[in-house]
């Protein structure tokens, strides 16, 4: 997920931004990498070649959904999701593949 905050190093505080990641679908965001930011879900893959992401086209038809988003107290993130997407993935050269129904269950880092 790509969230951006303005004044990131000051308020709102890490708890504050933990509290905005909840069950719902997103629109899929841009990575500032590729000089816009949006908020959203991110894709991204690597084949051992090439780097695959949804920043670099257009998800017209996608989806992405937190289904399942649970505090974690042990120490190493402030939460636990399930993503579920569809997404068009594409490389630095303008391909593209297509994912359906891929899932990941991850930890959610807030840093700061």
């Amino acid at each position: 997920m790509i969230s951006t905050f303005p004044g990131y190093f000051s308020d709102p505080g890490k708890k504050e931004r933990a509290k905005k990641i909840v069950n719902g679908t997103y629109p899929y965001g841009v990575d500032p990498d590729y000089g816009v930011e949006k908020n959203g879900g991110l894709v991204e893959y690597w084949d051992g070649n090439q780097y695959w992401t949804t920043s670099q086209g257009n998800q017209s038809g996608s989806s992405f959904v937190l289904s399942d988003v649970k505090d974690n107290n042990d120490g190493t993130s402030m939460k636990i999701a399930t993503f579920t997407f569809n997404c068009t993935l594409y490389n630095g050269s303008g391909q593209s593949i297509k994912v359906t129904n891929g899932k990941s269950i991850g930890r959610i880092v807030i840093p700061y």
